[in-house]
């Protein structure tokens, strides 16, 4: 049996490719004849060497170079459409190969119209849903006031809010610029250096902070009507494209809710949890309950959709006697601007300051060590994060987690039992929830009896070359 599996570059550090590159080794294993293509755009790949098209990197590794469509098409929503150089290269890499199954984990450099071009070309058809592209170019599904978004309910609300989003520059120019960069690297930073001391020049600076805050924004009466055509015929190709799938897989509870919502036959919608890596190895949490030195933790990309912020501002918002008795460690790269906005905006108090850590990026090999650091997780998304891989991580480690109210966490997290729940996007409810854990620290103990092993790897590739074979 030969299966395809379609998904992000998988080297890319985060995101989807955390998930499939060990699903794909994983699977190397079995008696599965597995391959794996992924596109040039998510790494911004594009060089004067290759023509377009789909080229060989190993046995069983494709990269789709100098791939036309770019990631953030919220300026060329057609090509998120259809895109007749991609549907053509795709189609004659599938005639060539002869793939059994054909499993897309990720779309980003396709149009939706590929589904049609798969189906017509394999026995079997599947995709994993891990983000929302097929509902929001965004991706993510937050809203130009930075607020959790239900998905494409009123149009002329998403027209608005990718009016909002940053436009790159002519694709064909943008496409130019990365073939400069990857094969002339020195006369490319030469440029942003000559680029770099004029904007000095000009007292052109970059803010020093990242805004922190909620927007206010209502939808104007007045819209672009090309851009709501465009994103209706986007999302009709996008679900239509689904429901030719034989299954779509839903990688938590409300991702099928959702997929249900905007038209996806719910008879094609299965709930599979993923599996996990660090699954595989179990780590032993040794570390002690000190009630007068509880250890908060986060782990994960630091940033706005990740919720830090409000996570300080509810660590800060606790009573002295109790932030006495705690620290808040902070484990993840972070930007500059997102740094300075949380130390200038939130943490006002110098005592404060020092109970706050942030311990900046950390590789996979540390995580035994940090997650032995803390006592208990706290994972405060600000968008529908499907089903974060930090909440494996938390688990496999014997972590107990707090957890907001949206996407993937409910299925994973029962309240009170081996964590707890609260309002999504309410740092009052954290702050809250922060201070019935740290008042009583034997919570912690009692939360870890209830903590189950989450799926492993080799166990989820299981359930699906069962599913393949069907």
């Amino acid at each position: 049996m030969r299966v395809l599996l379609i998904c992000d570059y998988i080297d890319e550090i985060g995101g989807v490719a955390n998930y499939t590159r060990p699903l794909f080794y994983e699977m190397t294993k079995t008696d599965v004849d597995v391959t794996y293509l992924y596109t040039s755009s998510q790494r911004h790949y594009y060089t004067f060497k290759r023509r377009p098209g789909i080229v060989r990197v190993s046995d069983s590794m494709y990269e789709y170079v100098n791939c036309p469509i770019l990631v953030g098409n919220y300026g060329r929503l057609q090509d998120d459409i259809s895109c007749p150089e991609v549907e053509e290269e795709l189609e004659q890499f599938l005639i060539h190969n002869r793939f059994d199954v054909v499993h897309i984990h990720s779309i980003l450099g396709y149009p939706a119209s590929i589904y049609k071009v798969i189906r017509a070309h394999t026995d079997k058809l599947l995709t994993t849903v891990h983000e929302y592209w097929w509902l929001c170019p965004y991706r993510v599904m937050v809203d130009f006031n930075n607020r959790i978004c239900e998905g494409p309910q009123d149009l002329n609300k998403c027209s608005f809010c990718i009016a909002q989003r940053p436009k790159s520059r002519n694709k064909k120019e943008q496409i130019f610029v990365y073939k400069m960069k990857n094969d002339f690297p020195r006369i490319t930073r030469l440029c942003v250096s000559i680029k770099s001391l004029l904007r000095k020049q000009k007292h052109v600076q970059t803010p020093l902070e990242e805004n922190l805050s909620f927007g206010d924004m209502a939808v104007p009466d007045k819209y672009d009507n090309e851009r709501r055509q465009l994103l209706e015929a986007r999302l009709k190709t996008s679900i239509d494209g689904l429901n030719l799938c034989d299954t779509v897989i839903a990688v938590s509870s409300d991702t099928k809710r959702i997929l249900s919502k905007y038209g996806v036959d719910q008879d094609r919608i299965l709930v599979q949890h993923i599996g996990s890596a660090i699954a595989e190895e179990i780590i032993e949490h040794t570390k002690p309950i000190d009630p007068n030195e509880i250890s908060i933790g986060f782990i994960g990309g630091v940033g706005y959709y990740k919720g830090v912020h409000q996570l300080v501002d509810a660590f800060v918002r606790l009573p002295k006697d109790i932030k006495s008795k705690s620290v808040l460690n902070i484990f993840g790269g972070y930007s500059q601007g997102y740094y300075n906005a949380i130390q200038h905006q939130i943490i006002i108090d110098d005592e404060d300051r020092k109970r706050i850590v942030f311990h900046g990026r950390f590789s996979r090999a540390e995580i035994p060590g940090i997650t032995n650091r803390i006592d208990f997780s706290v994972l405060p998304s600000l968008c529908a994060d499907t089903a974060p891989q930090t909440i494996f991580e938390s688990f496999n480690a014997g972590l107990p987690i707090i957890a907001p109210r949206v996407g993937g966490f409910s299925d994973f997290i029962v309240d009170g039992k081996n964590g707890l729940l609260y309002e999504a996007a309410s740092v009052e409810d954290l702050s809250d929830k922060l201070r019935i854990v740290l008042q009583d620290p034997s919570l912690i103990s009692e939360m870890r009896k209830h903590i189950v092993r989450t799926k492993t790897m080799k166990e989820n590739v299981e359930e699906l070359v069962s599913m393949y074979r069907q």
